[in-house]
This record gives structure tokens, sequence and C-alpha cells, in this order.
């Protein structure tokens, strides 16, 4: 009986221990959890408040990526020892999402991520603001996995699809129809098969984004026969017609 008031007694200790170390951690503010956090040289965490078990973070950058007001709360213990969050993402300039994090040393995954945003935010955001055509639409993200380790692509699985297409060139605005690109990881980048059509044209191609920021699409845009006359006038700029009436064509760029 002796030995088990005194085992009572030692885990009512231990769980009184654990509760008032948890208090402890989950209470500490963010920024000086933040500036103890062994995160991958590529990440950087600025305007961080509130506590690691809640908090908020002005920007979070990534090598040539970027986020603005993203939120996170931590469910227990267990998550805070495990790197473990819920974060939220509502950036004016990008998107709005949600996703379960899991963060490490050298290693950032994210499950079941899911977001929206505009067309005109994404075009902007990746530097074709300057292009003739004013793009606007909608865009739809679910990722039920993304995988970072070292700062370099692991593993992702998931689409973004986008809907509602139109350009407007010299306040004439076209219909630009649906599409969608599917990602996988490739050598430590980000890789994406696009598919974008509509009644007057269909673009294929390969979308690349390396770890440092650089992007490169390569692909081929075929016009049908009901693509507006002021548009085909243009065709010319992709370049030399392929033999099956399609435009090859390359575009790199820098965030």
């Amino acid at each position: 009986k002796m030995r088990t008031k005194l085992l009572i007694i030692a885990l009512c200790l231990s769980a009184f221990f654990l509760f008032v170390i948890f208090g402890a951690v989950s209470s500490l503010p963010a920024d000086i959890a933040v500036s103890h956090l062994s995160l991958p040289k590529s990440v950087k965490i600025t305007g961080a408040s509130g506590t690691i078990q809640n908090g908020f973070a002005e920007r979070i950058k990534s090598g040539a990526f970027s986020v603005s007001n993203v939120s996170w709360v931590s469910g227990g213990l267990i998550d805070l020892l495990r790197g473990r969050a819920h974060i939220s993402i509502d950036d004016p300039k990008l998107i709005t999402a949600s996703a379960d994090l899991t963060a490490a040393p050298n290693l950032l995954v994210l499950e079941h991520l899911t977001g929206s945003g505009t067309v005109d935010r994404i075009v902007k955001y990746i530097g074709l603001a300057k292009m003739p055509v004013k793009f606007s639409g909608n865009v739809d993200l679910k990722f039920p996995y993304v995988a970072f380790q070292n700062g370099k692509c692991d593993r992702v699985a998931g689409r973004i699809r986008l809907s509602e297409l139109n350009g407007k060139v010299q306040g004439q605005v076209f219909d630009l129809g649906a599409g969608e690109f599917k990602f996988e990881c490739r050598k430590g980048n980000i890789e994406a098969k696009v598919l974008i059509s509509s009644e007057m044209y269909t673009i294929n191609g390969n979308f690349t984004v390396t770890s440092k920021g650089a992007t490169l699409f390569r692909g081929s845009l075929t016009p049908n026969q009901e693509l507006e006359p002021e548009l085909r006038m243009g065709l010319s700029l992709f370049g030399k017609e392929n033999k099956d009436g399609s435009y090859s064509f390359t575009v790199r760029d820098h965030f």
C-alpha cells in the first residue's frame, strides 16, 4: 500500500511538473522562441508576436518565396515538442490559405494545404505585371502533402486550378478559359505539368521553380479556329509556326 501511495504521489508530481513546464513553454513570447529556433538558413521570420503556442508573424521568407500575415496555433505539449502547428495565411498580396505544419531542423512539412487567391495577384508576385495583357481570374490550390528538405523540394502532391480566366488588351476583354498545374518534385526543384485551354487555344507545358527562385516555362500554344483575329495577329510573338500548327515558346523569370 505504501508503494502504491508513493507511486501515485510520484505520478501526480510528474503530471504537475509537466503542466508547469508546458505552461512556461507555451507562454514563451514568439519573438524569443523564433530567435532560438533551429531553422534552415533560407528561412527568415520577421515581426513575430504572441506566444510560441498561439502566435503571429508579419512575414516568413524561404529563399525567394515569402508570405505575409501568418498565424499559428499549437494543440498542446506533444505538438510543441514535435514542432507541429496549424497555420493560417492571409496575405493580401498573394493568397489566403491554411495547413498543418511540422517543422524540424532542415525539414519543413505542410499537410492538408488549401487556399485561394486571384490570378492578378499571382502574376504580380512572379514579376509579370508589366506584360501588355492584364489577367484576371480565380486561383484554387489543394496540396495534401508538401515537404522541403534543406530548403529544396523533397516531395509534393497537389495541384493549382485556374478558373474564369480573362485577359484584357487595349480595353478589350478575352475569355481565356481555365487551367491546372499538377506538381511534383524533381532534383530539388518544384515542377508542374501545365494545361490551360479555352475555345480559342490550348497551352501545354512544363513549369519549373528552382530553390533559388528562378522560374522556367517551356511549352506550346495551339490556336483553335475560334481564336479572335486580334489575338491571332499576335501569334508571331511566339516565333515560327510548327508543322502541327502550334507555337513553341519559353518564358524565364525570377521572383
